[in-house]
């Protein structure tokens, strides 16, 4: 199961599972523990992105379904705030722990690519290319 320590196979509860998603404001990512062999578990950077886009694509669906109802625009900032927070935070307490996989933790600098071609495509190339479909699914 993906939720075993990598090292001794201590299975982690829900709650443990909940320390390794990713916080607001959170630079490093988060680390545990494991109470049997002492060694860091960390969430895998496929997780914690599927993490994001889980949240990012629950707002979508829900602003989407809240819109169908066409409301006032005296509520409509109240209830986008109560909806965004809500959805937040069942991904955050409910979704998350499930989605995440298991590692053994390293910082930021230890996990990026050693490779100048992949960090190149990852973090330049792929954003740009993301930007420039959305523009233009946009205006079309």
């Amino acid at each position: 199961m993906k939720h075993r320590c990598f090292n001794c196979d201590y299975l982690l509860s829900h709650l443990e599972r909940m320390k390794l998603t990713t916080k607001a404001f959170q630079f490093s990512p988060p680390c545990f523990i494991c109470p049997d062999c002492r060694e860091k578990i960390g969430s895998t950077e496929l997780s914690r992105f599927s993490c994001m886009f889980t949240l990012l694509f629950s707002l979508f669906c829900s602003v989407i379904a809240f819109l169908s109802f066409s409301p006032s625009d005296s509520i409509m900032l109240i209830v986008m705030t109560i909806l965004v927070l809500l959805n937040l935070k069942v991904n955050q307490y409910i979704v998350w722990p499930f989605i995440i996989n298991l590692k053994k933790w390293e910082t930021l600098q230890e996990s990026l690519p050693k490779s100048r071609f992949v960090g190149y495509s990852m973090f330049l190339v792929l954003p740009i290319l993301i930007f420039i479909s959305v523009f233009w699914l946009g205006i079309n």
